[in-house]
């Protein structure tokens, strides 16, 4: 919640109108399908927020810009632990099947991360501190590689 309240501000700040997040309620899932989600989104979104925050906290040209992201890099890290630790749990206890779709669905995950950098204009990059293309997939191809390695 706190997250999500110094973004909200600092966007409001910025001009920008932030939409109200909203969560739907969820059936039940099996834990492929948790291990799953927490593979593409914990493992892989999250990990690479992290990055991209810390980026920005070094880069952006706005002071608040980077104390905002300077705090997001740490919630990011912290997610992204969790993420990792609950993907060793969940592969362990699946079929050697389900496990290897899940790595390789984290696989695919960086790889559509790297090639598909945000569009951003250069005031953008320059204010908010953001990687550009470039850095973009250099950073997430990094990590990739670390990562994927690192779990083989």
């Amino acid at each position: 919640l706190r997250h999500a309240r110094v973004v909200r501000n600092l966007a409001r700040a910025h001009g920008g109108r932030p939409d109200v997040a909203r969560v739907l309620p969820q059936p039940p899932r099996d834990l492929f399908a948790v291990a799953l989600e927490n593979a593409v989104e914990g493992c892989v979104h999250e990990t690479f927020a992290a990055a991209r925050a810390g980026h920005q906290a070094m880069h952006a040209e706005d002071l608040e810009v980077r104390a905002v992201s300077a705090m997001l890099a740490e919630d990011e890290s912290r997610h992204a632990d969790l993420a990792a630790a609950v993907h060793e749990w969940a592969c362990a206890r699946l079929p050697l099947h389900e496990a290897a779709a899940i790595e390789e669905a984290r696989r695919a995950a960086w790889a559509r991360l790297a090639s598909h950098p945000p569009a951003m204009t250069p005031e953008a990059i320059r204010i908010l501190g953001l990687p550009n293309a470039d850095t973009h997939t250099r950073l997430a191809l990094a990590l990739a590689g670390a990562l994927m390695t690192r779990a083989a």
